[in-house]
C-alpha cells in the first residue's frame, strides 16, 4: 500500500537554518538571485553547484551511483501540472556498458530519491542520453520505483543525434518536460517528452503512465545516473519550472495515451536501475 501525507509547507533544516518548503508555482534559473539558489539536498556522489547562472552536475566516479539534488515544493498533487527543465550535456566522459541518464524525480517521500520500498517511493521521468554500445539511447521512461501498485507505463523514444551512442548533441540546450492530469476518480496520468530549447518542437515520441493511487510525496529536483569509465560528465540545468497547467481537452489527452498503447504493452512491474 502506497503511504500519502498532507501536502503541507514542511519546515527544512539544513546546516543549522531552517528553509520552508517551496509552493506550487516554484520556478528556479539558479542565478543566485533570491530563491534561484542551490536545493536544499544534494548526494554527495557528484559535485552539484551554480556555475554561469546554470546548476552543474559535475561527475567523475567510475562507481555507479545515482545522483540527485532536490527540494520539497507543496500543492502540485491533486490538479494539473507540468514540471520541465533545460539541460545541457556539456560533456559526457567515457561512456561504459551501464549507460546513462538524466532525469527528474517527483513526489518523492524521500530527499535523496532513495525509491527502494513505500516509504521512499517516487516517480522517475528520465532520458537515456549515451551508452558505450548504443544500449536503450534515446528511451525516454516514467517509473514508479518503491512502488508500483496500480501503475502502468509506456516508454517512449528520442533520438537526436546520429550517432548510435548519444541521443543528444553535445552542448546542445533540450527541454525534458512532463505533464501530469488527475480524473475524477483520482488517478494521475503523465506524458513525458523532450523538446527542443525553447520547448516547442518535440523530438521523437514521448513516454506515458498512468497510476491508480498516486503518490503524493512533496520532494522534487533531479536525478542521474552515470555510467563512464573514465573523463569527466558535465551537465548543465536551467530554468526549473513546476507550475499548474490547463487541462487537456479529453479527446486530446485520451490520443496521448492511446496512441502508446496501441503499439506497446503496458508495463506492469516495479523497475529499479
Amino acid at each position: 500500500m502506497k503511504t500519502r501525507i498532507p501536502l503541507l509547507a514542511i519546515p527544512l533544516l539544513v546546516g543549522g537554518f531552517e528553509l520552508t518548503a517551496a509552493t506550487i508555482p516554484y520556478t528556479n534559473d539558479f542565478s543566485g538571485a533570491g530563491a534561484n539558489t542551490a536545493f536544499t539536498s544534494e548526494t554527495t556522489d557528484a559535485e552539484w553547484a551554480r556555475n554561469g547562472g546554470a546548476y552543474r552536475n559535475t561527475y567523475s566516479n567510475s562507481t555507479i551511483t545515482p545522483s540527485s539534488a532536490s527540494l520539497s515544493i507543496t500543492g502540485v498533487a491533486g490538479s494539473a501540472f507540468t514540471m520541465e527543465t533545460q539541460f545541457t550535456v556539456q560533456q559526457t566522459g567515457s561512456l561504459n556498458a551501464n549507460g546513462a541518464t538524466i532525469g527528474m524525480g517527483l513526489f518523492s517521500l524521500s530527499s535523496t530519491f532513495a525509491g527502494t520500498n513505500s516509504s521512499s517511493s517516487y516517480y522517475l521521468a528520465d532520458l537515456v542520453y549515451g551508452h558505450s554500445s548504443g544500449f536503450d539511447v534515446g528511451r525516454l521512461r516514467i517509473v514508479a520505483l518503491g512502488s508500483s501498485t496500480d501503475y502502468t507505463s509506456v516508454n517512449g523514444l528520442a533520438d537526436d543525434n546520429a550517432s548510435a551512442n548519444l541521443a543528444i548533441t553535445v552542448g546542445a540546450t533540450y527541454t525534458l518536460r512532463l505533464q501530469g492530469t488527475y480524473a475524477e476518480n483520482g488517478s494521475l496520468s503523465m506524458t513525458l517528452g523532450l523538446f527542443d530549447v525553447a520547448g516547442t518542437s518535440q523530438v521523437g515520441t514521448s513516454a506515458t503512465a498512468t497510476d491508480l493511487t498516486p503518490l503524493t510525496g512533496t520532494n522534487f529536483g533531479y536525478r542521474n545516473r552515470i555510467g563512464i569509465g573514465g573523463g569527466i560528465s558535465l551537465i548543465d540545468f536551467d530554468n526549473l519550472n513546476v507550475a499548474p497547467s490547463a487541462i487537456p481537452e479529453p479527446s486530446a489527452f485520451a490520443l496521448l495515451g492511446g496512441a502508446g498503447v496501441l503499439g506497446l504493452a503496458l508495463v506492469r512491474r516495479r523497475r529499479r536501475d
